[in-house]
């Protein structure tokens, strides 16, 4: 099953909710699916996500990750610009933001091929 396929099947009782998700993240954010990685991902304020407000004073500082299948290390190449915040949820209604070079560090010494990924760590570009 495809990095896509498995994200899709999350949604298998909700297929209109996982294209609408599809849409907004191709309209304001990036899409990008391979064999390895599938990312759907939009820019947003850190601010608003600590405040749970929807002010949108501030500078985009943060990818939302609204869903990631397959290897997650690969969704750090896949996104369009440098960020310092990813946030994302599990499912469980709480939004997590957590600093993205403390995620890519996580992800780096959990890698068992970390040299590889220590190479391009400082990319963070979604590709559609």
């Amino acid at each position: 099953m495809t990095p896509y396929e498995r994200a899709k099947e999350l949604y298998k009782d909700k297929e209109n909710e996982f294209f609408e998700i599809l849409e907004h993240c191709g309209k304001v954010g990036g899409i990008h699916s391979d064999e390895d990685c599938f990312v759907c991902a939009y820019q947003t304020y850190s601010e608003s996500i600590k405040n749970k407000t929807q002010k949108r004073l501030d500078k985009l500082d943060t990818w939302y990750i609204y869903i990631l299948a397959g290897d997650p290390k690969k969704a750090f190449h896949y996104t369009m610009k440098d960020m310092k915040y990813v946030a994302y949820e599990r499912f469980d209604g709480k939004v997590r933001l957590v600093e993205k070079e403390k995620i890519e560090n996580l992800l780096w010494r959990t890698s068992l091929r970390g040299r590889e990924f220590s190479d391009h760590r400082h990319r963070f570009e979604v590709g559609v």
